[in-house]
């Protein structure tokens, strides 16, 4: 990187080779410039598919989940009703 000061002003002298021979260029230089972020890539549509099941896999475990703590509550519950009538001679 070569830079440069003409008329109080600095340049980044670049050069560029091309077939037709060498190219000098010369842009203002600011050493206070700092470039943005790129931006972060955009997922492609297999990849929101791909998100978007992900997060209804996660949905349908949590509910199963749920479902089978009902039904082991309900199931507990049962039993206990079985016992008490067994206890009390209903049954």
């Amino acid at each position: 990187m070569n830079i440069i000061e003409r008329d109080g002003q600095q340049y980044l002298v670049t050069e560029i080779t091309t077939r037709k021979g060498t190219v000098v260029v010369e842009t203002p230089y600011n050493p206070d410039y700092v470039p943005p972020e790129p931006e972060p890539p955009q997922p492609t549509p297999e990849q929101l598919r791909i998100e978007q099941l992900e997060n209804e896999s996660a949905l349908l475990a949590m509910e199963l989940v749920e479902t089978q703590i009902r039904l082991e509550q309900s199931e507990s519950e049962h039993a206990a009703l079985l016992l008490e009538l067994v206890e009390k001679g209903v049954i």
